[in-house]
């Protein structure tokens, strides 16, 4: 399709025709992208937690501290799915993505907390799960699957899920690790370093 003026923008060569007029300039938000994984990757990597202190006159103050796994596992997504054209077009990066992509919802399905369901009485030992699952955060109060049955349910327990929480967001750095690798490689071949540093 013609352009609307009569000037025409000049394309990258060897790129997915982005303009260097556009406003959308995708090589420098690649760069961005990956800038930010490297940054939050340098950090140590500790949970979130609640950093509480209390003022002069005596008010609790409460802060919450970032969990550095989680930006930096969070970052890496972003980058992929900005890269995501580009995987499509690779078939070996989309193939080893896609690989590490089932392991972590296999990852995922381990730890993930499973709801129990209050027993009729305080003699059915047997747990039983109801449908709904999801990841807890560190600290979070729980039922507990430990059997101290009262006349409310089963006992709620703070951090009663911290232990797991914690392997498996320690794994997925390691997985996503392995993601940016190969990110890294595709950014690589499509020249988008050199191709960003140019603007």
């Amino acid at each position: 399709m013609a352009p609307e003026d009569d000037e025409e923008d000049e394309i990258i060569d060897g790129s997915p025709e982005y303009s260097r007029k556009s406003d959308f300039n995708k090589p420098k938000l690649v760069e961005e992208a990956f800038r930010k994984c490297l940054e939050l990757r340098a950090k140590e990597m500790i949970a979130g937690y609640i950093n509480t202190t209390s003022s002069n006159d005596g008010t609790i103050l409460k802060q919450r501290i970032e969990d550095s796994r989680q930006a930096f596992c969070n970052s890496v997504k972003a980058l992929r799915s900005l890269l995501f054209p580009e995987i499509r077009r690779n078939k070996k990066v989309k193939e080893k993505l896609v690989a590490l992509n089932n392991k972590e919802k296999d990852l995922l399905k381990k730890y993930t907390y499973r709801v129990p369901i209050d027993p009729k009485s305080p003699n059915d030992l047997k747990i039983v799960f109801s449908k709904d699952s999801f990841l807890p955060q560190n600290d979070d109060v729980l039922k507990s699957y430990n059997y101290s049955y009262s006349s409310k349910g089963l006992t709620l327990e703070k951090g009663f899920w911290n232990t797991r929480i914690n392997v498996y967001w320690n794994l997925l750095v390691k997985y996503r690790d392995r993601m940016l690798e190969q990110l890294s490689l595709l950014v690589d071949q499509a020249n988008y370093f050199k191709q960003a540093s140019s603007y």
